[in-house]
């Protein structure tokens, strides 16, 4: 004979077997252990956001990116609906007690003058924590030696400051990162430093708009598993001839430095190289592309440079380019559009002002 009950609507069923009673004992009271566990976790949810002004959001909308662990309850993603938040995020806030949470996106809310709380190091089971155009201000004050599982990590489009790119720093230790973008702050103000090389298993690294000096360090050869990066808008020296033993890049952004010097032949047919930026910088000729060049080009930028020889003729060579950016450029001789006729999938070429003299280029404002 079978007992049905329903105490707050779960069912309990017992049977005479005693074996099976205890089972099914037990599976009851984990299912009742698991409603409590994720009462306290709506509690925790709802004592987090109620810390914000969030009037233009429809409260519902908050836990479709809470993801709660199936066997405990506990919290182990929260992903926050873009542009809700508004207000300080506070040491003492109860985010910090989300202690079993693997992955936590914040970005795109107003914390607008609020530092950066050393708190999150608390969450040490964080995998990916993402902070992106938060409005946070001030030193980085966060020790990275507690997140020894992160693998992800986007600080960028704040206005942080601060020491985060010093060689001491305790980022350069978080071994499994693949993704990281520090972009759009002022945590630069020096050179890249030679432990950027620790970071080997990166696949993204993006650090525009950070006021990097200098050249760039020869251990960036050790990225060979980079797929995306991006250096622009710094005022980075020299040449690059380290990068093209990153031979998986598919997308390369080196554009408003001051790096100077040829263009590697090799650097036009990287294998994967889908997009090239190297506009804005003091790039001279020549520029060399084999005839049996095997490119994948798709996307070069070259505008606003130095060269002054005729550049079209190897161009002409990259015919998977789909668009193609010259403008600026102080090139004396006439320019023969049917040059680049090879370019048969050639959607996009801009050739503006490109006999504009060098003086009164945008560059002078660096």
């Amino acid at each position: 004979m079978n007992i049905h009950a329903k105490p707050n609507q779960v069912t309990w069923i017992v049977r005479h077997d005693s074996s099976g009673t205890e089972l099914l004992i037990h599976t009851y009271l984990h299912a009742r252990i698991q409603i409590l566990d994720l009462a306290v976790t709506s509690s925790k949810s709802k004592l987090f956001f109620n810390e914000f002004e969030s009037s233009g959001c429809n409260s519902s909308d908050y836990f479709h990116g809470v993801v709660c662990d199936n066997k405990t309850g506990a919290v182990t993603k929260l992903q926050l609906p873009s542009g809700c938040l508004t207000g300080a995020l506070k040491p003492n806030s109860s985010l910090f007690g989300f202690n079993h949470l693997r992955y936590l996106d914040l970005s795109f809310n107003d914390f607008t003058s609020s530092s950066l709380p050393s708190e999150f190091s608390n969450l040490n089971r964080l995998e990916v924590l993402s902070l992106s155009s938060n409005g946070f201000i001030g030193q980085v004050s966060l020790s990275f030696n507690n997140f020894s599982q992160l693998s992800y990590l986007d600080l960028s489009y704040n206005n942080l400051s601060g020491t985060l790119m010093n060689p001491n720093s305790s980022l350069f230790e978080l071994h499994h990162l693949v993704y990281l973008d520090l972009s759009h702050n002022k945590l630069g103000s020096s050179s890249i430093p030679s432990e950027i090389g620790k970071l080997n298993r990166l696949e993204v690294l993006f650090l525009s708009f950070m006021g990097l000096k200098g050249e760039v360090p020869s251990s960036i050869s050790n990225l060979t598993n980079l797929i995306k990066l991006d250096l622009s808008q710094n005022k980075l020296t020299g040449s690059f001839q380290l990068v093209q033993n990153l031979t998986k890049l598919s997308i390369l952004d080196l554009s408003d430095n001051h790096f100077s010097g040829a263009i590697p032949s090799s650097l036009l047919t990287m294998p994967f190289l889908l997009h090239l930026d190297l506009g804005e910088n003091y790039l001279t000729d020549p520029i060399k592309v084999s005839n049996s060049s095997s490119s994948t080009l798709e996307h070069l930028l070259l505008g606003d440079n130095l060269f002054e020889g005729r550049i079209l003729e190897p161009i002409s060579k990259l015919i998977t380019l789909i668009s193609l950016h010259l403008s600026y450029l102080s090139i004396s001789y006439p320019i023969d559009i049917r040059t680049l006729s090879s370019l048969k999938s050639l959607q996009i070429l801009n050739l503006a002002d490109i006999s504009v003299p060098k003086g009164s280029r945008s560059k002078k404002k660096k």
